[in-house]
């Protein structure tokens, strides 16, 4: 058996040891070459115990294949430095199931590399609570297709510091039903670039939480047609 030796221990789980891995290697001590050698028959048996044991730094060894089959039940539990180790490339094997049971602190530590693999089905199970913890140098990264698969629910968890960085087409194509759900305190991230970029038939459905939200600065820019497009309503979030 293989004895973890090094520093990258995780936290102890509770009375007694998971099971051994195939070959005898306990979870504690397995390495990124041992990941990489197991078959997708061995990956998809894998235990939530064994996996929650499992060293950070062995989590470079999955391959998308392999990430593909793990159970969706060893997700729950899965820890931040776990998901900061998995290679760019494995994030593509990531299923909308695997993804809906991710606790929101793994978002945290997401890089922009992992999050432009990661497929559009899986960012359509998002959660409010999961996007609103993936840093904003990522959601910059956003694309399109990954944008516009984002569910509902989720658009009530954007921060201000994300929407700040976002791309300003991505709002272009929102549908209203949409852009009416984005948590109101993330205006505060809109420039006067980005809301002048917005469509006319956006503008006229902010609410007046969102519209309170802007910032001062915002404005002594806006586009004058986007001032008429607004329903007079809008005005009495400043009040």
């Amino acid at each position: 058996p293989v004895v973890n030796g090094g520093g990258d221990k995780p936290p102890a789980g509770g009375p007694g040891n998971p099971p051994p891995l195939p070959g005898g290697l306990l979870p504690s001590g397995v390495r990124p070459e041992d990941i990489a050698g197991f078959t997708p028959r061995e990956i998809g048996e894998f235990a939530p115990d064994q996996f929650a044991a499992f060293p950070a730094k062995a989590m470079e060894g999955f391959t998308p294949g392999q990430v593909k089959v793990l159970p969706p039940e060893v997700f729950e539990e899965m820890r931040p430095d776990q998901f900061k180790n998995l290679d760019s490339k494995a994030v593509e094997g990531f299923t909308p199931g695997q993804v809906k049971v991710l606790p929101p602190e793994v978002f945290e530590e997401m890089r922009p590399d992992q999050f432009k693999n990661l497929d559009s089905k899986a960012v359509g199970v998002f959660s409010s609570e999961q996007l609103a913890e993936i840093p904003p140098k990522v959601i910059g990264k956003m694309n399109p297709d990954q944008f516009e698969t984002l569910p509902l629910a989720a658009l009530g968890g954007f921060q201000p510091v994300q929407v700040k960085k976002m791309k300003t087409d991505l709002f272009r194509g929102m549908a209203p039903q949409a852009f009416a759900e984005i948590n109101p305190d993330a205006f505060a991230g809109f420039s006067p670039n980005k809301f002048n970029a917005l469509p006319e038939e956006l503008v006229s459905i902010i609410e007046p939480d969102q519209f309170g939200s802007f910032r001062p600065k915002l404005f002594k820019k806006m586009s004058s047609d986007l001032i008429d497009a607004l329903k007079p309503e809008s005005f009495e979030g400043l009040t």
